[in-house]
């Protein structure tokens, strides 16, 4: 099996064959073009987006490795560790422990690589994406028993079921003669219809940090790598639904070759924007997630009164003080951050080497204490989760 390389810094170039090989795409002319202005950039709870937090307090009951997505469904939060562990986590809204999906192994019901999740209300599962040995494995929500193990047709990274069928990404792998990163499936996995072609050049240069399918409604959203056009995708075509001008911050469009951007990232280090991780639609907002100049960012559209945002996710100083966190996940209701617990120690204890946080936010220190009254916190404990509603008004 052919191993993808990783590329953690997430250059952009924008594939001008992509477009041109990308079959069945609609050009869609009335797309809704947003203009973001990265060099001008506002705290996130300035602009609204952000109605309330829920602060978890994650058991120790399991250890948990690297979180690469979160997932939550009712009164489950699902939490992927791809690399170190290859577990899924189930916690409760009360950040109580419940149980470790998946088992390592070559075994019928095992698998090798969980690489993704996804939730699928209409079959009522939790569905683990792993790669390597092909699989697909669906949990049942209510019970988070394993239901059946399917084969996959491709080493997809990622996954996302669509009407009548599903979406599979290869994140720029070229596993055979076909080298496309989007394929259309059945229900039952056989392949049909193929977009973005994947040049030879770009074989196997991914990002380990993008979330490429997001939902809203009945709609499934798409990013494709090194592209700022968000696509709505279905069985049998894709379309630009929304396209992003970061005028001077844009790479250059005569970019075409990986050796390129290495050129330009030594030449000309954080000119250029680095690509988008996620995409997420809500009831009154389009939010990009992105990193620039090393500082992780969204950029936010407000679809009642057509403003944009590039948003820096600051620190929370309402009723608690706590860090805003690293983004994990973002869904149609909340954005999903992990904050480490000895961050949030140093706020409960008051100050730390640098900061005497309960002399600025008595208040908040004071909420923060009496939330996790009586619990102990050390350093190597679990992370705490924010759950960061939207603003649904």
């Amino acid at each position: 099996m052919k191993e993808i390389r990783i590329v953690l810094i997430f250059s952009l170039v924008v594939l001008l064959s992509n477009c041109v090989n990308n079959k069945n795409m609609l050009n869609d002319k009335d797309s809704l073009v947003i203009e973001l202005n990265f060099n001008n950039s506002v705290d996130i709870h300035d602009t609204g987006l952000i109605d309330s937090i829920d602060i978890l307090r994650l058991s120790n009951d399991a250890i948990l490795g690297q979180v690469d997505k979160i997932v939550k469904h009712n009164n489950y939060v699902f939490l992927l560790d791809a690399f170190i562990t290859k577990s899924v986590f189930v916690y409760d809204l009360s950040g109580n422990f419940i149980k470790q999906l998946v088992t390592i192994g070559k075994g019928p019901k095992e698998c090798l690589q969980p690489m993704d999740i996804f939730i699928d209300k209409k079959e009522n599962i939790l569905a683990v994406v792993s790669r390597t040995d092909k699989k697909l494995l669906k949990y049942n929500l209510d019970n988070l028993n394993l239901m059946s193990v399917e084969k996959l047709p491709k080493p997809f990274f990622f996954l996302s079921n669509i009407e009548n069928g599903y979406i599979g990404c290869m994140n720029n792998l070229i596993d055979d003669n076909k080298p496309f990163n989007l394929w259309t499936m059945s229900n039952s996995l056989e392949l049909k219809n193929s977009f973005f072609e994947i040049p030879s050049s770009w074989n196997s240069i991914a990002s380990g940090n993008i979330q490429p399918f997001s939902r809203y409604n009945d709609e499934v959203y798409y990013i494709q790598p090194y592209d700022f056009n968000i696509y709505c995708v279905d069985e049998k075509e894709n379309k630009v639904s929304y396209q992003y001008d970061l005028g001077s911050n844009t790479w250059p469009s005569d970019i075409k070759e990986y050796e390129d951007i290495k050129r330009i990232n030594e030449n000309s280090p954080n000119r250029y924007i680095g690509g988008f991780y996620t995409f997420q639609e809500t009831q009154n907002y389009l939010i990009t997630r992105t990193v620039f100049k090393n500082e992780e960012l969204l950029g936010v559209y407000n679809k009642k009164t057509r403003e944009t945002y590039v948003v820096k996710p600051s620190s929370y100083s309402d009723k608690y003080l706590i860090s805003f966190g690293k983004i994990i996940g973002m869904d149609e209701n909340a954005i999903y951050s992990l904050v480490a617990a000895e961050s949030v120690n140093k706020i409960i204890v008051g100050k730390d080497k640098y900061n005497d946080f309960e002399s600025m936010y008595p208040v908040q220190v004071k909420n923060l204490r009496e939330k996790f009254k009586g619990v102990s916190i050390s350093e190597e404990d679990n992370p705490f989760l924010l759950i960061h509603y939207f603003n649904v008004e």
